[in-house]
């Protein structure tokens, strides 16, 4: 088991070829396999077509490596026929977990909550308000509906992406929206810009 804290991650508009046949990935895959990565899932988001990548590494420094050498360009261009023509160009960003989120990669569903840090908010207030976000979901691993739920903070921002593991989308709704729930998660708002989504995530290495 990948005892990973780093997951560098992608989002972009997938193309057309990608949606048909999940194959069109295998080239870039094969070159994060050959590097120093520790695991890579990938799938389509469920709401919209988008390509949405996590690739765990050991160290901020074998990801800082991979990232400043040639094979990393080679990586981009192999990736370019799974994503759509109007896509921006394609960048990683790498996340930093304080525990391993594993278990929610490979979940039935996999929750990708984007929080963006608000003009004068405090990313020591978000953080908090994440905790809160983490026992909310956490909790819902008693009653057999998520695996649990992790935040990570974007290492070149004050940004936080949320890995959360269900059983499938349509609990998330009902259950984080019970008062004693909601009391917690809805302390995000006022701090972070929101952008939520699911995605079925194929396990490419482990």
């Amino acid at each position: 088991m990948s005892s990973a804290s780093f997951f560098q991650v992608l989002r972009q508009a997938a193309s057309e070829a990608l949606l048909k046949d999940a194959s069109v990935l295998k080239p870039a895959v094969d070159i994060l396999k050959a590097q120093k990565t520790t695991s890579i899932f990938a799938g389509t988001q469920l709401q919209q077509p988008n390509l949405f990548m996590a690739i765990g590494w050991d160290s901020a420094e074998d990801h800082a490596s991979f990232k400043s050498s040639s094979t990393y360009t080679d990586f981009l261009a192999a990736l370019n026929p799974a994503l759509a023509p109007s896509a921006a160009k394609p960048d990683t960003h790498l996340v930093r977990f304080e525990k391993d989120p594993l278990v929610t990669l490979k979940a039935p569903f996999t929750e990708f909550l984007w929080l963006g840090l608000k003009q004068g908010a405090k990313a020591e207030e978000l953080a908090e308000a994440v905790h809160g976000v983490e026992s909310v979901v956490n909790k819902a691993v008693e009653e057999g509906i998520s695996v649990g739920g992790f935040g990570g903070k974007y290492v070149d921002s004050g940004d936080v992406l949320f890995f959360g593991g269900w059983t499938s989308p349509e609990v998330v709704s009902a259950y984080v929206h019970r008062p004693e729930n909601w009391a917690l998660v809805s302390k995000v708002g006022p701090l972070a810009s929101v952008d939520l989504t699911f995605s079925k995530l194929t396990s490419y290495k482990e």
